[in-house]
């Protein structure tokens, strides 16, 4: 009697653990599972900044109507980030949160990098935070926003549906719209002894790892922030100056990015990693979510050419990777071959303490426990967007990217009319002198070599 009540215990236990195991599916799949973006998930430093200046003073309950008239025309901004049994992610749609925002009166400098040291709660949603300042009659518009709602590109078609709102016109409503990995090039696949190794590290990982909850990643990154200061400088070039940089480019028949890449190269004196931000969006698609990638190359200026022979060179490297399929899409690949719950693991391998060789293996080689890359670089260029809307006019827009764990300075670059700024963010460590004295260097080098060559 005993063993016949025990199998059917058993027989209902099973059927039950089935039939939630079915309506989780059912229930996932109507979410949109989190790849591409899954290592910003867990991120420390998963924050990019924009800041703009409106030449006039707009009332704060008018910009708050445009902006919440903006964010819902983006699906992805009514999402919270939802995790599974295997601790897979996924963007899920939720009731839609009203975005409040805050003024300030110092610089928007102090104001994001305060921002870092409280974590946004990706299962909570709400992962825009906005911002702003009256000065001079001006309006200065501030956003800090976490990298799983978009890009650089990204923030900037979100500034253009605020412009649009607070102008009267209407904005296109854009569903969420993730990067298809299915769609890679076959050519780009990891190679059969590298597919081999990862199925191994993952396989190890879920044997020896754990799953981080979402407490554990909010007071991993809260600690990390406690710990690191950042420091963010900029350089907004003139309209003149702007001309003359995008003259010279044109006629030597090199990019205007590669131009400021060589001023870089020229004030860093020696041979440098160079982590190259690379769009993969699709041409006409000006919706919200992560569409970047990145490769690297490792470049020296070099003294006994000239200028443009040297910013040749620069572009010859880039274009070479970006040519081959199988390095330009290696980094998409090779986070792809990774469970989310190992990808989780390396950010607590690398800030705060966590024990696990698998996790410690691939913090190391990401370069997150030392040895980063000397130069970071994200140009969103010529901004996609226009400047003027009726009465309204953006006159400038900076862009700060995430200064990530493997990278020792990040530098942003964006464009809008013939306004350029260029960013940079570093630590506040033993090198933020030498950073700065570089970052200050490279722009002199730029204007002077850029006048001298358009003479």
């Amino acid at each position: 009697m005993k063993d016949k009540f025990f199998h059917v215990t058993l027989a209902c236990e099973l059927k039950y653990a089935c039939f939630e195991k079915e309506r989780e599916v059912i229930h996932m799949n109507a979410l949109l599972k989190i790849n591409k973006e899954r290592t910003w998930v867990y991120s420390p430093t998963p924050n990019i900044v924009i800041q703009t200046t409106i030449n006039d003073i707009v009332p704060k309950l008018e910009f708050e109507e445009a902006i919440n008239k903006a964010a819902k025309a983006n699906e992805i901004l009514s999402c919270c980030i939802e995790f599974d049994s295997n601790h897979e992610a996924y963007y899920k749609p939720q009731t839609y949160g009203r975005y409040c925002m805050e003024g300030y009166v110092e610089p928007w400098q102090e104001v994001a990098l305060n921002e870092a040291k409280e974590p946004f709660r990706p299962e909570q949603g709400n992962l825009i935070r906005f911002f702003y300042s009256y000065k001079e009659g001006k309006t200065e518009l501030l956003l800090v926003a976490h990298h799983l709602m978009g890009d650089g590109i990204s923030y900037a078609y979100l500034v253009q549906d605020i412009m649009c709102a607070l102008t009267g016109k209407d904005i296109e409503t854009k569903p969420i719209e993730l990067f298809p990995m299915e769609d890679l090039p076959r050519k780009s696949r990891l190679t059969f002894l590298m597919r081999v190794m990862m199925k191994g590290l993952n396989k190890k990982f879920s044997k020896t790892g754990k799953v981080f909850t979402s407490d554990e990643y909010y007071n991993m990154a809260k600690r990390y922030h406690e710990n690191v200061d950042t420091h963010i400088v900029t350089k907004t070039f003139s309209k003149e100056e702007y001309v003359h940089i995008k003259e010279l480019s044109k006629k030597n028949n090199v990019t205007l990015n590669t131009i400021i890449i060589t001023a870089l190269l020229k004030a860093a004196n020696k041979k440098s990693d160079i982590g190259h931000a690379v769009s993969i969006r699709k041409p006409a698609y000006e919706g919200m979510g992560n569409f970047a990638t990145g490769v690297s190359t490792q470049n020296k200026y070099d003294c006994g050419k000239s200028f443009i022979e040297n910013a040749h060179m620069v572009q010859d490297a880039l274009y070479k990777k970006l040519r081959n399929e199988k390095k330009k899409y290696f980094l998409l690949q090779f986070m792809g071959g990774i469970t989310g719950s190992l990808q989780d693991a390396i950010y607590f391998a690398a800030c705060d303490g966590y024990e696990n060789k698998t996790a410690k293996q691939l913090a190391s080689m990401f370069g997150y426990l030392g040895n980063p890359k000397g130069i970071s670089i994200t140009n969103l260029t010529k901004l996609p967007i226009q400047d003027i809307y009726g009465d309204l006019q953006l006159l400038d827009f900076t862009f700060v990217p995430p200064l990530v764990l493997n990278s020792q300075r990040i530098i942003g670059i964006a464009t809008i009319g013939e306004s350029m700024t260029v960013t940079l963010q570093i630590k506040k460590d033993e090198k933020e002198q030498e950073n700065l004295r570089f970052f200050k260097e490279a722009m002199e080098v730029l204007c002077d070599s850029v006048m001298q060559l358009t003479k």
